[in-house]
């Protein structure tokens, strides 16, 4: 028996490589590996037994017919079912802040809470991302949403797959809001770990362009107010438009001591 060549095989639920064998008699052979073996038999793919009884053993008279009759009964454990279809939204929601909750308002801190209301019946509060005396941040706030379209596979060993893919103008259809997000540009996650998903709805859609909409309008704000230089010592705080960040009026549930 002469080894000439390695061959294999590759699908989504499935990669091995088999040594192909040439006998005696001018006959292609293999013995796919152990492991496989094992695949197969887990869902009752009936297998041949070479000279050794060892199970999964295949022979041809030309090695294009091996690689069929290989290939055919991979393709049967292979198989999969479409089991849902569907537009989902991968997304991240973090806040970076720290602050003090009491009974009647929002402070920097306890002693703010104690000077307006008495007590220390207080809570800290975090945001989403760390931020602490040893890692301090930015105060803010980070929004990402990417609509896709997900399919569901089930193959015939029972493994379940997620594909992803962009979705198109067939599964937008006459939805405005999810055009409207499938249509936002240069929007990324740096979130990492905090990641998620979940099923669109019209409604969930609505809630991430209202939150993207309402950063839009801070940074006109922020542009209307300041032009091109953020640098306050150069303009004329009066004459700035009023923002609910302006200085001029802070929000109601934030309490003045």
């Amino acid at each position: 028996m002469v080894r000439i060549k390695t061959q294999g095989f590759y699908s989504d639920n499935l990669d091995f490589k088999y040594e192909v064998n040439v006998d005696t008699e001018g006959n292609f052979t293999t013995t796919i590996p152990k492991n496989i073996v094992e695949m197969f038999e887990k869902i009752d793919i009936k297998l041949q037994n070479n000279r050794l009884n060892h199970p999964g053993f295949f022979s041809a008279k030309s090695l294009e017919e091996l690689n069929e009759q290989v290939q055919e009964l991979a393709m049967n454990y292979s198989k999969k079912e479409l089991v849902e279809s569907k537009v989902i939204l991968e997304y991240s929601i973090d806040t970076t802040c720290n602050y003090c909750k009491g009974k009647k308002g929002l402070y920097p801190d306890g002693n703010w809470q104690q000077d307006a209301e008495g007590g220390d019946d207080f809570n800290w509060v975090e945001g989403s991302s760390e931020s602490g005396s040893f890692s301090c941040h930015p105060f803010g706030f980070k929004i990402y949403v990417d609509p896709k379209f997900l399919e569901i596979w089930k193959f015939s060993n029972g493994e379940i797959k997620k594909e992803y893919s962009r979705v198109d103008d067939e599964n937008i259809g006459e939805d405005k809001v999810l055009d409207w997000l499938c249509s936002i540009r240069n929007l990324g996650d740096d979130s990492n770990q905090n990641l998620k998903e979940i099923d669109y709805t019209p409604e969930i859609g609505l809630f991430f362009k209202k939150a993207l909409s309402h950063i839009f309008n801070i940074n006109e704000g922020i542009i209307k107010m300041f032009g091109g230089e953020l640098d306050l010592s150069k303009i004329d705080i009066n004459t700035l438009p009023l923002l609910e960040f302006s200085g001029k009026k802070e929000p109601s549930e934030v309490q003045e001591r």
